[in-house]
């Protein structure tokens, strides 16, 4: 029932998008402050946009404090919209990260090591 959603990460550039899934399938409007190369960047500039999503970008030498005004009006601009219906982002470029995707890939790779471990036993 939140208005929005604000995500913010850290000065690492490798910082992974383990939360970002989990505030997408809320479906909530997503504030999102993290550093340009993370993973998170990418995905949400693939999956979502204005005026659902607001994604601030920083890096090293150009510092998130940089953004307050930036950060400030994109959160004002998403709260300022209210109470709004569930967002369905683009579910095709988060299928691949679904339960059933996921589960998907793991019973494959099971698979092949079930196989090399009877293909082990009949030598």
């Amino acid at each position: 029932q939140a208005s929005a959603i604000l995500m913010m990460g850290s000065t690492e550039p490798h910082y992974t998008a383990s939360k970002l899934y989990p505030a997408l399938l809320a479906g909530r409007p997503i504030l999102a402050v993290y550093h340009r190369a993370s993973s998170v960047a990418e995905i949400m500039s693939r999956v979502t946009s204005p005026p659902d999503a607001h994604l601030v970008t920083y890096s090293g030498s150009d510092r998130a404090g940089n953004h307050v005004a930036e950060i400030a009006h994109a959160l004002a601009s998403l709260v300022s919209r209210g109470p709004v219906e569930p967002i369905a982002w683009q579910s095709a470029e988060l299928e691949k990260f679904s339960a059933r995707s996921l589960a998907g890939e793991l019973a494959g790779v099971l698979d092949l090591v079930a196989d090399k471990a009877e293909a082990g036993s009949r030598t």
